[in-house]
């Protein structure tokens, strides 16, 4: 009994680990991709397991980041620090960083979502989810059924398609219920609404009634993305009247694929408010 304690006590000597020193490496934040389309509120979101580029434009010039799927991480080049042995809990205890502002670019080299830009105050070490909208060719109606069509404005009376607008379409399921979509068009001014959350139609009900409205800068370029979170409202032509409004009320029943377009015209016309 005595020799084995005494390879014991010889076995963990042995395999004991001297520790000389610890390097300590806080990161300062992070931003966390979200699919705009997969919710209706923002932190209900899918998170997008895809490493984006980012391009900063407004940052500290300490920061260092790592882009990798599903998220951007940061942090100072001086957060680190080389401590000797082993580390207490104080020590590995996160810095307070003072809040501050980041924004630029982001985008998916696969185009399965829509480029954008950002700008957001981050510091806390909390994460910070960004939504990010599905490209109309990535999103598939299959059987949910949902809205197409192509948004542009009329300027001395042709017609110039509207880059990356928001359109959002709000159902009523029952009286004082409302299920909310959005999607967001591409640079030519295409866009595509699946109507996944849209329930089957009570007995009796032929269809749901909705309203649909649209965000946008009708001065945007289509090689130049926008944040789709600072879009201003803008008027929206009717189907059945040569007329504008800041919605237009449509029929829709699941399954059913409509192509929305202003009367008279191809396209969904679109003016400033």
């Amino acid at each position: 009994m005595t020799a084995n304690l005494e390879e014991q006590d010889e076995l963990l000597e042995a395999n004991s680990v001297d520790v000389q020193e610890t390097l300590l490496l806080h990161a300062t934040d992070a931003i966390f991709w979200l699919d705009a389309c997969s919710a209706e509120i923002t932190d209900n979101c899918t998170r997008i397991n895809i490493a984006m580029q980012v391009q900063l434009d407004t940052q500290p010039k300490a920061i260092r980041s790592i882009s990798k799927p599903g998220a951007f991480t940061f942090w100072f080049s001086d957060a680190g620090s080389i401590e000797s042995g082993t580390t207490t809990d104080a020590q590995r205890a996160r810095p307070a960083i003072t809040p501050f502002l980041l924004s630029g670019k982001v985008i998916d080299q696969s185009a399965r979502y829509q480029p954008r830009l950002f700008s957001l105050t981050v510091g806390s070490g909390e994460g910070h989810g960004i939504a990010i909208y599905p490209s109309p060719g990535a999103i598939h109606l299959n059987n949910v059924g949902g809205i197409i069509g192509s948004l542009a404005q009329i300027i001395d009376g042709n017609s110039q398609s509207v880059a990356w607008a928001v359109v959002q379409l709000v159902v009523e399921t029952a009286p004082a219920k409302f299920v909310t979509f959005t999607c967001q068009a591409d640079a030519k001014g295409d866009f595509r609404m699946a109507l996944t959350r849209l329930p089957p139609l009570p007995e009796s009900v032929d269809f749901y009634e909705a309203e649909l409205s649209v965000k946008a800068n009708l001065t945007a370029s289509d090689n130049s993305p926008v944040n789709p979170d600072t879009l201003p409202a803008v008027n929206v032509g009717l189907e059945d009247a040569e007329s504008y409004a800041n919605t237009i009320e449509l029929n829709i029943s699941p399954g059913q694929i409509r192509h929305i377009t202003s009367s008279g015209l191809s396209y969904l016309a679109l003016q400033a408010t």
